[in-house]
């Protein structure tokens, strides 16, 4: 009897039920979210895109490790991981930066857009650091493509992604990079 490997999926949704729901969720704001400080150093980097008083949808690029990259020495694919959550981000954030958006703007217009920009398709290096970049990255795409409409709070969530917190020292961007 062959087994064979299901194929890999660079996005998911968890609860996975939950998706229609999730795609059509008015967006109040997005913060983007430092979480504790990685070994290898930098912290480890998110949006979480606010839906109501209680809940949002955080958009989660994270390393598989077990799915070998393409394109980046010994690294791994990443996954994206959209999340139904019952807070708006965990108050153990080391930093939340807010971002506005635009009335009427829902959940599905960021994951379509990161879609279509096949910005889903993404590798980390063989230590699973990549995720400043991918969040820095996707910034200027979300500013760009007006999901987030104050240049300033943008421009406060660049700096913070290249700060280590809590010790707020400068932490350079270890660059990951997109597949096809």
């Amino acid at each position: 009897m062959n087994f064979q490997q299901p194929p890999f999926q660079s996005l998911e949704f968890i609860p996975k039920g939950e998706k229609e729901k999730m795609m059509n969720l008015d967006v109040l704001c997005v913060y983007a979210v430092a979480h504790s400080k990685l070994d290898e150093g930098g912290n480890h980097w998110c949006f979480y895109l606010d839906v109501d008083d209680s809940h949002s949808v955080c958009i989660d690029m994270t390393p598989s490790y077990t799915v070998p990259s393409i394109t980046v020495p010994g690294g791994s694919k990443g996954i994206m991981l959209m999340s139904l959550l019952p807070y708006i981000y965990l108050p153990s954030s080391e930093k939340a930066v807010r971002l506005d958006v635009p009335a009427g703007i829902k959940v599905h217009n960021f994951v379509n857009l990161l879609v279509q920009r096949k910005r889903h398709q993404y590798e980390f290096n063989k230590d699973g650091q990549g995720c400043r970049f991918w969040t820095d990255d996707q910034l200027t795409l979300f500013q760009t493509s007006g999901l987030v409409v104050n240049p300033s709070q943008v421009t406060e969530a660049r700096n913070a992604v290249l700060t280590q917190y809590p010790d707020q020292v400068r932490y350079p961007l270890v660059v990951g990079s997109y597949y096809r």
